[in-house]
């Protein structure tokens, strides 16, 4: 079984884009993925902010510009060296708003920007799984807080009740966490934000 790691990001600045994005990863390897990042981010307020280190902001408020990039710079390389494939979905949310007037009634069943990007996401992952003919579920570990997140609960369990989606679509299950759990899992939710504020920011 594969684990899928969710985090969603948006921008507020010019226009606005609403991003989710993610990565698989295969049970072993999340261990030393963890154990990494936790030896990385010694000394660091628990949930690590990717998004104040690459503002400077909070703790990380008087680092040196360098210093912060390199930070999350190595981050992003202890992630690429323990991940599966990564997916991504960015939606233009006044291309959203243009989409939602010409169709509303598909548009009211996803609901949010969030809702069509996590649709997408989850979409991506199962075409991977059978270009590549692997016979294998995930089970997706979501950060919880989005809004439109309502929406997106809503189509998951429409997948997961329906067993020819859930067949389709190799969802061994999912559940929502926050950023603040304690049980380690949100090291791998922002070391998600290394790879999407990259692309969101852009």
């Amino acid at each position: 079984m594969l684990t899928g790691f969710i985090d969603e990001t948006e921008k507020h600045e010019g226009k606005r884009l609403t991003g989710v994005g993610g990565f698989l990863f295969r049970k072993e390897a999340l261990s030393a993925l963890q154990t990494e990042i936790a030896a990385r981010t010694r000394g660091l307020s628990k949930p690590f902010h990717a998004a104040h280190c690459n503002s400077q902001k909070g703790e990380f408020y008087g680092w040196d510009y360098d210093k912060c990039q390199a930070l999350l710079c190595d981050i992003a390389g202890i992630v690429a060296k323990h991940r599966g494939i990564g997916v991504i979905c960015a939606v233009d949310n006044e291309d959203f708003d243009t989409w939602k007037d010409r169709q509303p009634s598909t548009a009211e069943w996803f609901g949010t920007p969030y809702s069509v990007c996590l649709f997408a996401a989850i979409d991506i992952a199962r075409q991977y799984l059978d270009d590549a003919k692997i016979d294998e579920d995930i089970f997706y570990l979501i950060e919880s807080g989005a809004t439109g997140r309502k929406q997106g609960e809503n189509f998951l369990r429409r997948i997961k009740t329906n067993e020819e989606l859930d067949n389709r679509f190799h969802m061994r299950g999912y559940t929502f966490i926050d950023k603040g759990d304690p049980d380690g899992k949100t090291l791998s939710f922002e070391t998600l934000r290394v790879a999407l504020l990259g692309i969101i920011s852009d």
